[in-house]
């Protein structure tokens, strides 16, 4: 298990304001157990996963998937220009970033050929929109945001001049 870091765990830990050896006596692991696999140190078994796991309300390979290693990735942004829609845009593999401003007026249909397995988020740095989602309709002022399943049929209608920061993220990968 060479490529994660459980080092993550003591983080949990002091988030939620408690002790090695509180984790220890609820999950029934020695504190020493505890204190390795925080410390990169240790090759954990399944079991002190599972434990662990269950402690901080997660399923095993949530666990391993937060304590996997990455690396670090820089890109730099893209000139976006679709239409009257200009901005700019980020493209990792698993998050696509969207800031671009929109004049009033406009309205912007999903495509479903851009949304896999992904959520969609809407920030509101300037203006106000009305998101459609599904049946549903939610009007965002400044400084506001709204998340849904970006597979749902959705659309974007700027109602005053807007500035805007748009996300695509898998599913997956936030737990």
């Amino acid at each position: 298990m060479s490529n994660l870091d459980f080092s993550i765990l003591k983080t949990m830990r002091v988030k939620k304001g408690v002790s090695s050896e509180d984790v220890a006596k609820a999950t029934g692991l020695t504190r020493a157990t505890v204190l390795k696999v925080e410390s990169i140190s240790g090759n954990p078994t399944m079991s002190t996963i599972e434990a662990l796991a269950q402690y901080f309300n997660l399923s095993a390979s949530e666990l391993i998937k937060m304590a996997e290693k990455s690396q670090c990735q820089k890109i730099s942004p893209q000139q976006m220009e679709r239409g009257p829609v200009t901005g700019r845009h980020l493209s990792f593999s698993d998050l696509e970033i969207f800031h671009f401003n929109a004049g009033s007026n406009l309205e912007i249909k999903s495509d479903p050929k851009f949304h896999e397995h992904t959520r969609e988020i809407f920030y509101l740095i300037r203006g106000k929109l009305k998101i459609t989602v599904g049946s549903e309709e939610y009007e965002l002022t400044s400084g506001e945001a709204l998340r849904f399943k970006a597979l749902q049929d959705h659309k974007m209608t700027v109602l005053e001049d807007s500035e805007i920061i748009m996300i695509h993220h898998n599913l997956a990968d936030f737990i």
